[in-house]
């Protein structure tokens, strides 16, 4: 696995070629999976947590490994609708979220400059790591993508432990919109390794396919918490009105806040 590195003294490493071709000539990026996932959370108009959010990614994880049991025929269930790329990028938005939320006022290019140090600024990283998957698997047999998939989805799950060891759950969130602690570390890590896993399930996926699919799901997502919020008093944001039919012009059940005029 590509190791996520944080920028140091000196100069910094290159990255290694893949394809037999140099990362120098990889086209300049004007929206790359990085920026469309973190753009799409920023945009979610609701008041959840760091915590709410690696929470949500432990059960994604769940369902990518659901997704890569039924492909190797080891569970009797069916395949879900998104497949093993569509539950990558449900991991992926909440581990980028718990970054952005840890990190006030973090974007991309923070992330770019402050963890990838070997990536020029107009590159995707996350492009790259798409690509480097697929050319050093293109001519693995079925039985090595099989065994390459369950190894993937152990280094995400040990990752994601470690994050838990490291308490992810009560880590504070730093004052400088520049993290470089372990959790945010640790975050990048295990999305890397679900980027990769999506590559090695999908040779012929590229980064515009994770865009789309990342932006479906972030609009999805903040449609869903604009339906709550439109039955929801707007100070707690609780489900009071709908739940037990509250009346605009009561208090709310939830808060005992009187809804805004």
């Amino acid at each position: 696995m590509v190791q996520v590195r944080l920028r140091d003294h000196g100069q910094a490493p290159r990255l290694p070629a893949f394809g037999g071709t140099e990362p120098a000539t990889q086209e300049p990026c004007v929206k790359t999976f990085l920026s469309s996932v973190m753009a799409g959370c920023a945009a979610i108009p609701d008041r959840h947590t760091a915590t709410d959010s690696f929470i949500h990614g432990m059960g994604e994880l769940s369902e990518i490994m659901h997704e890569v049991a039924v492909r190797h025929g080891r569970s009797g269930l069916a395949p879900g609708a998104d497949g093993i790329t569509g539950e990558v990028v449900d991991l992926a938005i909440c581990l980028l979220d718990v970054i952005r939320l840890r990190s006030p006022g973090i974007t991309d290019a923070d992330i770019n400059e402050e963890w990838f140090a070997q990536v020029q600024p107009s590159w995707s990283f996350f492009g790259w790591v798409l690509e480097d998957r697929k050319a050093r698997t293109k001519d693995h047999d079925p039985d090595m993508i099989a065994t390459a998939l369950d190894r993937q989805v152990e280094t995400i799950a040990e990752t994601m432990a470690e994050l838990l060891a490291r308490d992810v759950l009560r880590s504070p969130a730093c004052e400088e919109p520049k993290l470089c602690d372990d959790v945010n570390r640790l975050a990048l890590v295990a999305t890397e390794a679900a980027i990769a896993l999506a590559a090695l399930a999908d040779p012929g996926l590229t980064e515009e396919a994770l865009i789309a699919v990342a932006e479906r799901k972030c609009a999805k997502w903040r449609r869903s918490v604009e339906e709550k919020n439109r039955s929801s008093c707007p100070t707690c944001r609780g489900s009071g009105r709908r739940a037990l039919n509250w009346e605009e012009d009561e208090p709310c059940p939830d808060c005992t806040v009187a809804p805004a005029a």
